[in-house]
């Protein structure tokens, strides 16, 4: 049986975590106060194997720094979810404005690396029901 593949963007300013997140997810993290923009996009996959079988999601970190953004709209074409981070501005407009109505859409308030507002398990619980149950 093939595997199911999802694609997700993972979109929000720049400095908000988005890769952060992206490498609790993938169990990839380390502490490094060297901060490196994301080029473009950087896209990641990771295999989540549950009670239905095993799907793939497709992560597509997205740079948050307007000079990096690349082809921003022709990134998200085929995507099932957006993950858009945002903080007490309303930046993350920018980023959801672009998108087609038909994304689905996860929204992470203030994401803060060392106090998460829900463990890794606890996220990827989250993505996994609104990708397989919406």
């Amino acid at each position: 049986m093939q595997t199911k593949e999802y694609k997700l963007l993972l979109l929000g300013e720049k400095q908000i975590g988005k890769t952060c997140f992206l490498r609790r997810l993938n169990n990839t993290y380390r502490l490094n106060n060297n901060y490196i923009p994301t080029l473009g996009v950087d896209v990641t996959s990771i295999d989540m194997n549950k009670e239905s079988g095993k799907i793939r999601l497709n992560i597509w970190d997205n740079a948050g720094d307007i000079r990096f953004r690349g082809l921003k709209e022709k990134y998200y074409i085929g995507s099932d979810l957006a993950i858009i981070f945002r903080n007490n501005n309303n930046n993350h407009l920018i980023f959801e404005n672009e998108l087609s109505n038909d994304i689905k859409k996860l929204y992470i308030d203030n994401y803060n690396i060392d106090h998460p507002e829900y463990s890794i398990n606890e996220y990827k619980h989250i993505i996994y029901n609104i990708i397989i149950n919406n």
